[in-house]
């Protein structure tokens, strides 16, 4: 698909569904979170996977947007397009797609650790899962691109409520996700951590940005990887394991995530039901896409 909407919001869908890769600054909310303890949550550790640089938290069990609603929401996109430009008499192409399941994204919420990644791709982020389905549209020529614009809009219309709920940043699922990385990096434990690591790439040479603890983006951040980037991303993936830094981080971030999640117990039984009526529109939408397009708003 070349149309710059289409790829924004597969790209939000499938991000929400890793809550991985963001930058943990201040979210937009209202919202008072205050301060959380976590003295009881010392049973609680994340489980890194330090070939894919992926990590298994506590939110994974209560997220809104899981895989599976994900890859139901990609596929009602495509199904509800393709009843609008039947309509006109162009071919549905989202049945040549095999839709696989949306693999878990690298975790670099501090930075890339994987040294197996860091290795193949420096600091440039690795191939976008979405790659291996895209729909190719510039194929199919001029008068099915002219209409895919107004289809493509009309579908957005028809899934307003569930597409703003999938890439909402103010649902607690999310919020929970940013604050408990905000409390991560305030902590004592975890100001020691990142320490713990830059002491260590300074050791081996790499200049170490203050603001982020992480290398100097003057090393480059680009869309190829040279060899200088690849091995600053190799030390700094290094010192992330070796110094038991990024398990440290990754265990107090899922520490304060367990702490929230009990804190907003009830919000999150108002999400898991907000997200059990998404999703059952969604397989709703799927079973007849052409009732979903002759249903949309008039106008």
């Amino acid at each position: 698909m070349t149309s710059r909407s289409a790829s924004v919001i597969l790209l939000a869908i499938v991000g929400m569904a890793a809550l991985s890769g963001c930058s943990p600054t201040s979210p937009q909310t209202e919202d008072d979170w205050g301060e959380v303890s976590i003295a009881d949550y010392s049973h609680v550790t994340a489980r890194l996977n330090y070939e894919t640089g992926t990590v298994e938290m506590p939110l994974d069990a209560v997220r809104a947007v899981t895989p599976e609603v994900a890859n139901k929401s990609r596929r009602a996109i495509w199904a509800v397009t393709d009843a609008c430009m039947a309509e006109h008499g162009h071919p549905r192409v989202s049945a040549d797609v095999s839709w696989p399941a949306i693999a878990p994204d690298e975790d670099r919420l501090y930075g890339r650790w994987s040294t197996a990644l860091a290795s193949r791709f420096g600091a440039v982020p690795s191939p976008d899962t979405l790659e291996g389905f895209r729909i190719d549209t510039v194929a199919r020529g001029v008068a099915y691109n002219s209409q895919l614009t107004p289809c493509w809009d009309g579908m957005q219309e028809v899934l307003a409520p569930e597409l703003t709920f999938i890439e909402s940043s103010t649902n607690v699922d999310y919020q929970v996700y940013r604050q408990a990385a905000r409390a991560t990096l305030d902590s004592p434990e975890g100001k020691a951590a990142l320490q713990k690591r830059t002491t260590c790439m300074e050791n081996e040479g790499v200049v170490v940005d203050p603001e982020t603890s992480m290398p100097s983006s003057d090393y480059g951040t680009g869309e190829r990887a040279d060899e200088t980037m690849v091995r600053v991303a190799v030390v700094a993936a290094q010192c992330s394991e070796q110094t038991g830094a990024i398990q440290e981080l990754y265990d107090l971030t899922a520490r304060y995530q367990a702490a929230y999640i009990d804190q907003r117990e009830a919000q999150f039984v108002a999400l898991e039901e907000h997200a059990t009526a998404v999703e059952a529109r969604l397989d709703e939408v799927l079973r007849d896409p052409d009732a979903a397009w002759a249903s949309r708003p008039a106008g």
